[in-house]
C-alpha cells in the first residue's frame, strides 16, 4: 500500500487529469503552478517576517487608583 493510499488518496486517471487541465485552461481566474512558483513560495518560509525589536520593556510605578482606572472595563474596551 502506498502512502497516498494509506491516507485515503488516489491519483486521478488520465481522463480525470485531462478534464482538470481543461478546466484550468478554461478558467481565467486559475493558473497551473510551475516548479519555479513552488520554489519561490518555499523560499518565503513560514509566518511573519522577522523585524527589528519594536517594543522596549519599561517599569513604572502608579498609584493604585490610577492603575484601577487603567484596568477598568471602560478603558480596556471589555463589555462585562
Amino acid at each position: 500500500m502506498t502512502p497516498s493510499e494509506k491516507l485515503g488518496l488516489r491519483m486521478p486517471t488520465a481522463a480525470e487529469d485531462a478534464a482538470i487541465a481543461a478546466g484550468i485552461v478554461a478558467d481565467s481566474d486559475t493558473m497551473e503552478i510551475t516548479l519555479a512558483d513552488v520554489a519561490r513560495m518555499q523560499a518565503r518560509g513560514r509566518g511573519r517576517s522577522k523585524m527589528a525589536a519594536t517594543k522596549v520593556a519599561v517599569t513604572i510605578r502608579l498609584d493604585a487608583d490610577v492603575l484601577e482606572k487603567v484596568k477598568s472595563p471602560a478603558q480596556t474596551g471589555s463589555r462585562g
